[in-house]
């Protein structure tokens, strides 16, 4: 039998909202998650416009369906424990220690946007100040914390530098309900070490989410090239709200584009990467791809991803330096030398790790940009 109730639902003991609406039969929890659901969506996601005029008979999932935010074969308007890997956002350190490749040139490899990131790169501010060029590697890291993303930039941009901008739900604890924001800036707010250095931005196909936030606003406010292939193209972001005793949500709250006709509305697209002259390009190609031959002459799959490898840190070196050139397999100092027991050149040593353990690892679903929330309609 079908009913009306008012949508006075309790949420740790708290009661908001008020309309009335056609429901599903079925017991009190399963009506009180669809209650549940229905609210959070009314008041954090981006698109209103594609929510039903009433919540009726459907359930969560048929909701999570109305919104259709799915990119890639991922959905990220949906239950947490949906997500692959549950939608955690692991806590360890995703920065490797940076590596000096040349005097004047550092290279560091950022893997996601973990909790504990914001703090690891400030211990490594001080070793990059020593550098006038960073080379920072987005390949392969599909997002994480908005939260550990805006500290790093905050590390890199003047105080109070507008670096990305969306349209955001927000929700308004007076009025008891959600609104839309255009065009809102994202700031940066600290006290930056690393300001008026050359930064190049390595980026492929996937490199999202959080990553993208990075690349456009170093691109657009520091003048940062980027270097390598097509971002993955996810221009939007999530809040999660952490329910007591129910299902984590993600809800997808943002819709972000770059401040730049050059970095734009790059939703399903992508940030394109620089064009890095032909002259340039080609050197560097060929000799990554004689180190690839050199270092792995039987497989296929390690010599293309040491080349690509290689040739992205390459021509970002050379655009910063002019007269650098790399080091060749034959060269003192090269791949001959190490089979004499010398070591191999750090920028091919470090490609070389890379490439072997990118050419094996399943690719990445990208893990969206994040904020998490808490339950703020449970907490009036």
């Amino acid at each position: 039998m079908k009913f009306k109730i008012g949508l006075a639902l309790t949420l740790s003991a708290v009661l908001f909202f008020a309309c009335l609406y056609d429901v599903y039969d079925g017991d009190s929890d399963r009506l009180e998650e669809q209650q549940s659901v229905w609210q959070y969506l009314n008041v954090y996601s981006i698109f209103q416009e594609r929510l039903p005029p009433a919540a009726g008979n459907l359930t969560p999932e048929d909701m999570f369906r109305a919104i259709n935010d799915s990119l890639g074969g991922t959905r990220y308007t949906e239950y947490m424990d949906n997500r692959p890997g549950g939608g955690a956002i692991p806590p360890g350190n995703p920065i490797d220690t940076p590596i000096q490749l040349t005097d004047k040139t550092v290279y560091f490899y950022l893997d996601a946007f973990y909790s504990e990131g914001g703090k690891s790169f400030k211990v490594f501010a001080d070793y990059l100040a020593r550098f006038d060029n960073i080379i920072i590697d987005l390949r392969y890291n599909g997002g994480g914390l908005l939260s550990v993303c805006d500290a790093m930039l905050g590390e890199m941009l003047p105080n109070n530098t507008e670096y990305i901008q969306y349209h955001r739900r927000f929700y308004d604890s007076d009025a008891l309900t959600g609104y839309t924001m255009i065009d809102k800036p994202r700031t940066s707010n600290r006290h930056p070490m690393l300001l008026n250095k050359n930064i190049s931005v390595l980026v492929n196909g996937w490199s999202a989410s959080a990553s993208e936030i990075m690349a456009a606003g170093l691109k657009d406010k520091a003048g940062a090239y980027i270097i390598g292939s097509p971002t993955y193209g996810k221009g939007i972001g999530q809040v999660v709200i952490t329910r007591p005793g129910r299902s984590r949500l993600s809800i997808t709250s943002m819709e972000i584009s770059g401040l730049t006709e050059r970095t734009g509305k790059y939703h399903k697209i992508g940030l394109q990467p620089d064009e890095v002259p032909h002259e340039i390009y080609t050197v560097m190609d060929s000799i990554a791809l004689l180190w690839a031959y050199e270092l792995y002459p039987d497989h296929e799959g390690y010599q293309e991803a040491l080349r690509i490898e290689l040739r992205d840190i390459y021509c970002s070196i050379k655009l910063f330096e002019p007269d650098y050139m790399p080091s060749l397999p034959s060269d003192d100092g090269g791949w001959l030398i190490k089979k004499a027991g010398a070591s191999l050149p750090s920028v091919v040593s470090r490609a070389a790790a890379m490439a072997e353990r990118q050419a094996n690892a399943e690719r990445p679903v990208p893990v969206g940009v994040y904020e998490d929330i808490g339950d703020p309609l449970s907490e009036q």
